[in-house]
């Protein structure tokens, strides 16, 4: 993406979308379609392996769900030492015929007036970095982490619970409480993942009626605000810009990855 004239990371999952789309022509060019779920599931874990292994194992592995199944996500990440145990012994078209321990992929139903606002920080980070030192962070406060990581999944079910039912409120509080979360995760672990411009990005949001985190592993890239008015997305907009925030030009594709 260009930013102030020049090309920048902006931390929008470009690596993952590259893996997919890469992976998905050399599925085509060998006459196999991504068209059904169970083949866009081949194609997620061909692009998940090549991914993974080029960021050093590390990562979720959501990104490149998103970029292959589109849409909202359910989504859970497979048992990465199962993964490499059955590559170094078995062929890689097993690998991916085979059902993946903990991997869990489901799309799920976003509201209708729900709008979703990013905004880019002006500050690339580095999502191998961050990762190094939240690890660290385990290895010295493993209770600390462990009772911050199970809030931020009690907090992610509470989401999706109310994704479902369409409760607004109850939607931005959660998503609030994430953010908080994420907050004190970032001051325990001292890794730097909610930086200034996060923090002014959601004030800015908390000001309008909406709510604003960063997205991803944080340490600069973006932040993502949700409201179900265009109207406050609109003034949210207007603010950031103001304070020297980027406004990101992307919408929610249910497609996902395809081929002409």
């Amino acid at each position: 993406m260009a930013v102030k004239g020049k090309e920048e990371k902006i931390g929008f999952g470009s690596s993952a979308a590259a893996s997919v789309a890469i992976t998905a022509a050399a599925l085509k060019l060998h006459g196999i379609g991504i068209e059904t779920q169970g083949a866009k599931e081949k194609l997620f874990k061909l692009a998940i392996i090549a991914h993974y292994k080029a960021q050093g194992k590390i990562g979720s592995g959501f990104d490149v769900a998103a970029s292959t199944f589109g849409g909202a996500l359910h989504y859970k990440r497979f048992d990465s030492a199962w993964l490499e145990n059955e590559l170094a012994k078995k062929p890689l078209i097993e690998v991916v015929e085979e059902k993946w321990p903990g991997l869990e992929t489901k799309n799920i139903e976003l509201p209708k007036n729900m709008v979703v606002l990013i905004g880019y920080t002006g500050k690339s980070a580095s999502t191998t970095e961050l990762v190094k030192k939240v690890r660290e962070f385990k290895k010295i406060s493993p209770e600390k982490y462990d009772q911050i990581i199970a809030g931020i999944s009690r907090v992610t079910q509470d989401l999706e619970d109310a994704l479902a039912q369409k409760k607004e409120t109850e939607i931005l509080a959660m998503i609030e409480a994430n953010r908080k979360l994420l907050s004190e995760l970032s001051q325990e672990s001292g890794a730097g993942l909610e930086i200034e411009a996060h923090r002014k990005m959601s004030q800015i949001a908390a000001k309008n009626g909406a709510i604003a985190k960063f997205s991803g592993a944080g340490g600069g890239d973006c932040s993502i605000c949700v409201t179900f008015s265009e109207k406050i997305a609109k003034k949210i907009a207007r603010g950031w810009e103001q304070n020297g925030y980027k406004i990101v030009d992307a919408k929610i594709s249910s497609e996902g990855a395809k081929t002409k």
